[in-house]
């Protein structure tokens, strides 16, 4: 049994040493890189009632959360278009959201974000309603089989997470192609318009991309429908390649101002 934790402990400690040597290894690196000339940090934040925003905040934010002066942006979509547009720029994004192509590049983290995509319901489905709930289930990864439609013909209206839309946008074609009688619109807006949107009757289903809270969870119903993680991305001219937990806490605090403050060890 000594011998059994002997290993353990070696193994630990030879662990703790190679993350050691690695982490040594960026912040001497960021020694030879101009952040000078990249100046202030220009912080981009997601818009009250994103899943995303409250994900990001919950896992990586500090105890004082977010206080830094921020751009808050509307979309995954306008954050990768404030931080293409601004070599001094960093935000956050659903990584369903392709940075291919554009003046942006993912900056590793220490960690993995993940959150749920979840589509939310309240209340007796109607016979489309079933329908397509019934063609959900059958594209979930642990669930995945085929689907016959039963035909039932209606309208469905789906709003909230721009996340979790062009999944669910992509779903629905599909669903249409096989049940010509029926007709689904999906909204973008976010998270919590999804939750309200359900709860007030405006939308049947309600996207959401975030976990739900203990009363949510009291007055709806949800079905995760796939696994999301958000990402760090910055300006492709920011030579940064690698930030911890700890720094983007300093960074959305407020207390990490500039990106010459990232040069060595925090």
């Amino acid at each position: 049994m000594k011998s059994i934790w002997k290993k353990a402990i070696t193994l630990i400690l030879l662990a703790a040493f190679l993350t050691g040597c690695g982490m040594n290894q960026v912040y001497q690196e960021r020694q030879s890189m101009e952040l000078d000339i990249l100046g202030e940090i220009s912080v981009c934040i997601r818009e009250e009632g994103s899943g995303t925003g409250e994900t990001f905040t919950r896992l990586v934010a500090d105890s004082n959360g977010i206080t830094a002066n921020c751009y808050e942006a509307n979309g995954n979509r306008e954050v990768l278009e404030y931080v293409c547009g601004q070599k001094n720029a960093i935000g956050y994004i659903s990584k369903e959201t392709s940075v291919d192509g554009q003046q942006c590049k993912v900056v590793r983290t220490e960690e993995k974000y993940k959150r749920p995509f979840l589509l939310v319901f309240t209340g007796e489905l109607n016979d489309v309603e079933a329908d397509f709930w019934r063609y959900l289930k059958t594209q979930v990864k642990e669930e995945h089989a085929p689907f016959l439609s039963d035909k039932s013909q209606g309208t469905i209206k789906i709003g909230g997470s721009g996340s979790v839309s062009p999944m669910i946008q992509k779903m629905a074609e599909e669903y249409m192609n096989m049940n010509d009688n029926a007709t689904v619109t999906v909204v973008t807006t976010n998270s919590a318009d999804g939750i309200n949107g359900v709860l007030s009757g405006e939308y049947d289903y309600g996207m959401v991309c975030r976990y739900l809270t203990y009363d949510e969870q009291e007055m709806l119903r949800a079905k995760k429908i796939a696994e999301d993680e958000i990402i760090i991305i910055a300006n492709q001219k920011n030579p940064i390649t690698y930030l911890s937990t700890k720094e983007l806490a300093g960074i959305y605090s407020g207390k990490i101002t500039s990106w010459e403050m990232l040069k060595g060890e925090p």
